[in-house]
């Protein structure tokens, strides 16, 4: 028989159209193919419904559960084929495919001895055991869905037929023996050819399916993400950094890039994983740790990517979850360095205040493979940085030396926002001498400019900023779905009407200079530009920013009578309110509790300042907004604590409030 190989051929290479004639060496391959994929399970089901007869089957799958479902969690059984045996009142052989047969055959109990090499391998032909005849099947079976021909020659089809057909035999009775006599003579027409090659196709689609770790409507999703990235690598230039950090993860199974919002951390990773998708390896964006365990395949090279993995602004839950996770995702990524198993690596994001968060530190396939782009060896220099702005303007540009001499921690965005919102040459110096106040001009020129366009512009960028899932449900005219009052009351804050047609033909003004859309969702092009729009608007109207901001915004972007003592001072978008908004901050705390999110509004930095205990004391001191709260959510309120020991919890303890 032809020889095997691992990338299953195009139909094409199977047949081309039924020719006039089919060759000898063609029609035994047929008649194999026919042997194989449709005598052969037949045979496999009657020896199965005689050990495990119909009317016992429920039975023992429901004793047997506990092993299968090891099977399962180790991905030797995977959902489908559960759902074959669990997900019906009544499973039946007939619905189990030739693996799965085999599958429980071997594992169940009474088990099937493995034969002398193994059930992997084909046995010897004067081994005529059982264990001996499923490891010809399951021998067969791979041959033919791996082979890359529609040829075998007569020496090798009597061989393997006389091997195969003694097992159905065996297996499956003197019927199905004599119907695979009875097949090795009868002639095949064109259009059984057909039939037979189909059949051939949907095994190997199958066999393929059953290796894809990946459900298609995940892989859809990631493929639409994997375009945005190609789209934007286009402008990458590589630099002493992304070299040194292309180096680092080849050497290792991780690795952590650091940096500041806008330093090009993400469009390093991203850079580098598409290069590695050129080499073999399949690229995974991953949002959670356990996708890592759930997504793994070893038996091919991946990469999985996540940007920001534990909080844009704060260390979120979303530590926990990978500390929980480290061992198994340890195996996955082969730290102890094993040699049959596949590479698997990890590519990851961080901002560099998180980075140094000591509950992030814990995690130890994080702190033990950091890349900081903010040491100064690792700084852009003058020529990288005119590289990347002349690959942006896509032309080459005559700058002063002293324009790019000092750091400017998010140059890489910097040139993307130029050329989307300028691309001026006549402003490039003035922008980039002081490109934060040339943004802020650019706002206030939105909301000033009597076109209604304009402020339809600014109210879309502010709509993706802090409300972009409800975005795309009303452009997409689902109304009823969704309450839209926050995009109501940005619109009333600019005061225009919010209009389905104006506010659709302004975002898709600004994808590409401000805004980036994947699949149906539209956003910002970045947090730091997003922190901006954020700020900007807050002067605008603050009490929306407070009632409408997502939680992460509310509590880390927003700052009640001043900036804290942990802030970065280099953050120069912190939303900074007066004492006129403190009822309008305490009351969405509230709203907050009542949604049953309790732990996260205890994590408030804000919360130990003076004048918000004592308005949220007042409001939490009959107990039943936070009674109420912790019984939604199960949880204690040594849990609430455990988060952040305000006054405010040491008061509603000492007042010995039960719950």
């Amino acid at each position: 028989m032809a020889s095997p190989s691992n990338v299953p051929p195009a139909r094409a290479s199977l047949a081309t159209g039924p020719p006039a004639t089919v060759s000898p060496e063609e029609t035994n391959f047929l008649r194999f193919v026919n042997l194989v994929l449709k005598r052969a399970p037949k045979a496999l089901r009657v020896h199965f419904d005689t050990v495990h007869p119909p009317n016992n089957l429920v039975s023992v799958l429901t004793t047997q559960r506990p092993t299968l479902l090891r099977l399962k969690s180790r991905k030797i059984i995977n959902q489908v084929q559960w759902d074959t045996l669990f997900g019906v009142n009544n499973p039946v052989s007939k619905d189990f495919d030739v693996t799965l047969l085999i599958c429980l055959l071997r594992n169940m109990s009474p088990s099937t001895p493995a034969p002398a090499g193994g059930f992997d391998v084909l046995p010897n032909s004067s081994d005529v055991s059982t264990g001996a005849d499923l490891a010809r099947i399951k021998f067969y079976r791979n041959t033919v869905a791996h082979s890359s021909g529609a040829r075998m020659t007569t020496n090798e089809f009597n061989t393997s037929w006389n091997d195969i057909e003694g097992a159905i035999g065996r297996l499956g009775g003197s019927a199905l023996l004599n119907e695979a006599q009875t097949l090795r003579v009868t002639s095949i027409d064109d259009s059984e050819r057909e039939l037979l090659l189909e059949h051939l196709l949907e095994i190997r689609r199958l066999r393929l399916e059953r290796l894809e770790t990946i459900p298609w409507n995940v892989r859809e999703l990631i493929e639409e993400k994997l375009e945005s990235w190609e789209e934007e690598d286009q402008v990458f230039v590589e630099t002493k950094s992304s070299t040194a950090v292309e180096k680092f993860i080849k050497e290792h199974p991780c690795v952590v890039v650091v940096g500041h919002p806008g330093s090009g951390k993400s469009a390093i990773i991203h850079h580098i994983a598409l290069k590695m998708r050129k080499e073999g390896f399949s690229v995974i964006p991953i949002h959670r740790p356990g996708e890592i365990t759930t997504y793994h395949n070893r038996k091919n090279p991946q990469v999985f990517v996540t940007d920001d993995p534990c909080g844009e602004y704060t260390v979120n839950e979303h530590v926990y979850e990978w500390a929980k996770y480290s061992e198994d995702i340890k195996k996955c990524l082969n730290f102890k360095g094993r040699e049959r198993q596949v590479k698997a690596k990890l590519l990851v994001s961080c901002r560099l205040a998180l980075s140094s968060v000591r509950t992030f530190r814990k995690i130890k396939i994080f702190s033990n493979f950091i890349f900081n782009l903010e040491n100064q060896e690792n700084h852009l220099s003058f020529i990288e940085k005119k590289q990347i702005l002349e690959a942006h303007v896509q032309s080459e540009l005559d700058l002063p030396k002293q324009l790019f001499e000092k750091h400017i921690d998010c140059f890489p965005l910097l040139c993307k926002l130029y050329v989307n919102a300028w691309a001026d040459p006549d402003r490039l110096v003035t922008f980039f001498d002081n490109p934060f106040i040339q943004l802020v001009s650019k706002f206030d020129l939105m909301i000033d400019d009597p076109k209604p366009e304009s402020i339809y512009e600014y109210c879309s960028l502010v709509c993706c900023s802090l409300s972009e899932d409800k975005l795309a449900l009303y452009l997409s005219g689902k109304e009823n779905s969704e309450d839209f009052g926050c995009l109501e009351q940005i619109h009333n804050a600019c005061e225009v009407d919010l209009n389905p047609s104006e506010l659709l033909s302004a975002v898709n003004r600004l994808v590409g200079k401000y805004i980036k859309q994947i699949g149906q969702i539209f956003s910002v092009i970045h947090t730091k530009l997003l922190d901006i729009i954020v700020w900007h608007f807050g002067k605008q109207s603050p009490e929306t920013l407070i009632h409408h901001s997502p939680l992460e915004i509310f509590q880390n972007r927003l700052r009640p009578f001043g900036r804290l003592e942990c802030d970065d001072n280099e953050d120069l978008f912190l939303v900074e309110l007066d004492e006129s908004t403190l009822t309008s901050y305490v009351e969405r705390i509230q709203k907050d509790l009542e949604q049953g999110i309790v732990l996260e509004v205890f994590e408030n930095p804000t919360l130990p300042k003076a004048q918000i205990e004592s308005c949220l004391y007042s409001l939490l001191e009959d107990r039943h907004v936070l009674d109420k709260a912790l019984t939604k959510t199960g949880r204690s309120l040594s849990s609430v604590k455990k988060a952040k020991s305000t006054k405010i919890i040491v008061q509603l303890h000492e007042s010995h409030c039960q719950f």
